[in-house]
């Protein structure tokens, strides 16, 4: 899952942070929780002040020992973020109103593209070929919907271009029941005006679709070959007919 409180790098990472011993971290994923979703129920329920008795009750089923009063503290104040974060989660879900995609979380972004890079080795996943983090967030939210829908090579842009246009608020003009409005444009688009940055954008739309786990990075460079072949088909087919044509002209 790519949401915060269902992430397992997240859950990890914010034990690591707070305190939490590794071995300790350990035990409570082979036990079962391995998000902070799960902590939140692990030790009662959402809106509930959290005892330490449930925080002791928990530490002793998954590590076999009474947690130490750090350890109780910490996974007290983890619990109660833990809590907080799927409340919000679960009213900005029902609050919704547009259609932006939710930010995947630093850690489990960074855990996704490690495992890529060593799983696609004869890929470099850096500079022109690094997918931009709003197209990951694209990826990931039709994934969670699971309603997938046509990604454009010129929205597939690179990790660089995303940073160097952050700021960039652009504008268009368009025409909406007869009054020209003003609006903030779709986004940054990649130049695909060349066959190598058509390619550049294919990678990346292609490592895309393996990150959110919609589609694998070989079954895409398959189907980059297929456009590529049908490409070359036509554009020797049209040499020889006009070859073909101007060989005609001449004997007339």
């Amino acid at each position: 899952m790519s949401s915060l409180i269902d992430s397992s790098a997240q859950f990890e990472s914010q034990l690591h942070d707070t305190g939490v011993s590794l071995p300790l971290v350990t035990s409570l994923k082979t036990h079962g929780v391995r998000t902070l979703a799960q902590l939140a129920f692990a030790i009662g329920q959402p809106g509930q002040p959290i005892a330490d008795t449930a925080i002791e009750t928990l530490v002793q089923a998954a590590a076999g020992r009474p947690p130490t009063l750090n350890e109780t503290a910490i996974l007290k104040r983890v619990a109660f973020e833990a809590q907080t974060y799927l409340t919000a989660t679960l009213r900005q879900a029902v609050d919704r109103t547009d259609d932006a995609p939710r930010r995947i979380p630093m850690a489990e972004r960074s855990t996704r593209m490690e495992v890529l890079r060593t799983n696609l080795g004869g890929i470099s996943i850096q500079g022109e070929l690094e997918p931009a983090h709003c197209v990951l967030d694209k990826m990931c939210a039709m994934f969670e919907a699971n309603s997938l829908k046509h990604m454009d090579l010129a929205a597939c842009i690179s990790r660089p271009y995303e940073i160097q246009n952050t700021n960039n608020k652009n504008k268009e003009m368009t025409l909406e029941r007869g009054s020209l409005v003003i609006k903030a444009s779709e986004g940054p688009q990649s130049a695909t005006d060349s066959e190598i940055k058509a390619h550049y954008a294919f990678v990346r739309r292609g490592i895309a679709f393996q990150f959110a786990r919609l589609m694998s990075y070989n079954q895409h460079a398959q189907w980059e070959s297929f456009l590529f072949e049908a490409l070359r088909f036509t554009q020797r087919a049209t040499a020889t007919l006009q070859s073909t044509q101007l060989g005609t002209a001449s004997t007339m």
